[in-house]
C-alpha cells in the first residue's frame, strides 16, 4: 500500500540491550583500533582478502595516524552511548 505507515512495536528492554551491546562493541573495538592501529589495518585487509579484494594504504604513516584517530572517536561514541544509557537521558 502506498503511503501506509507500518508501526513496529519494540519492547524498551530490547532497545536497552541493543544500545548496551552497541556501546560496548564501539568502546572495545575503538580501544583495539586506537592502541593497535596496524593490527586493525591488517584485520581489515584480511577481511578484504576473504572476498578476493586487495587493499593497501598509499601513505602508511598517514593511514596509521588516521586509524588511531578514528579509534579514539569510536571510543568516545561508545562512552557517549553507554553514558546515555546509564544516566537515563529522557527521549531515548
Amino acid at each position: 500500500m502506498v503511503g501506509e505507515v507500518i508501526r513496529l512495536e519494540i519492547p524498551v528492554y530490547l532497545i536497552w540491550d541493543i544500545l548496551l551491546a552497541w556501546g560496548m562493541a564501539c568502546t572495545l573495538f575503538g580501544i583495539f583500533t586506537a592502541v593497535w592501529p596496524r593490527r586493525s589495518i591488517g584485520f581489515y585487509q584480511w577481511i578484504m582478502r576473504l572476498i578476493n579484494w586487495q587493499v593497501s594504504p598509499i601513505d602508511e604513516a598517514r593511514e596509521v595516524k588516521n586509524t588511531r584517530r578514528f579509534g579514539i572517536y569510536l571510543v568516545l561514541l561508545g562512552i557517549a552511548t553507554l553514558g546515555a544509557l546509564f544516566f537515563k537521558i529522557k527521549g531515548i
